[in-house]
């Protein structure tokens, strides 16, 4: 089985978990506006709901994996096209990056605007390119400071270093509807300090 099958094969294993989270970020990834009139009056269309950004990258770290950072493949001893050119040709629009647990929970998460990645200069930055075990394949990682500092974390669960209690910085109210939740989200410009 080659490495990409075995990683596919462990991430489905996390696809109810995906989705859940996914769910609890749809207002930063859907857009909702008022219909025009002509879409009112003769269409029967009061909101548009779109996309904010269209496609989206996953990727579960397993439990081994202490780093608290984004990696993104940036070399095959093959030659074939990485993900790091894909990113950089513009294929997908966001990253949930997740860690899990031994317990097999996701228990930490990033949710990464790639669209601002590309925008800024982080992947034309020179980094050191850490190999697999195989050897034939290679990375690079991204700090989550760095990404904080360049404006392309949307929203993230990480636990403190130091008591592993979960940080996060979306706030949920039950009580709000699923409007009142978005446009909240759309108007909140609060990030926390990152201490990593």
């Amino acid at each position: 089985m080659s490495q990409y099958d075995d990683d596919k094969k462990m991430e489905e294993l996390y696809h109810p978990q995906i989705f859940s989270i996914l769910t609890t970020l749809l207002p930063y990834l859907v857009d909702i506006s008022v219909a025009p009139v002509e879409k009112d009056t003769k269409r029967a269309t009061d909101f548009i709901i779109g996309m904010n950004g269209s496609d989206l990258a996953v990727r579960v770290r397993r439990p081994e994996c202490p780093q608290r950072d984004l990696t993104i493949r940036a070399f095959r001893a093959s030659g074939k096209k990485t993900e790091l050119a894909n990113i950089k040709e513009g294929f997908a629009s966001r990253y949930l990056y997740t860690w899990a647990d031994i317990t097999h929970s996701i228990t930490e998460w990033i949710l990464v605007n790639l669209d601002r990645v590309r925008a800024t200069s982080l992947l034309e930055q020179e980094r050191p390119l850490i190999y697999n075990k195989d050897g034939k394949t290679a990375l690079i990682a991204i700090t989550i400071r760095e990404l904080y500092n360049a404006g392309c974390l949307m929203a993230y669960q990480l636990n403190d270093p130091h008591t592993g209690v979960p940080r996060t910085w979306r706030k949920v109210n039950v009580d709000a509807s699923y409007v009142e939740g978005l446009e909240l989200a759309r108007q909140t410009q609060y990030y926390p300090r990152i201490k990593r």
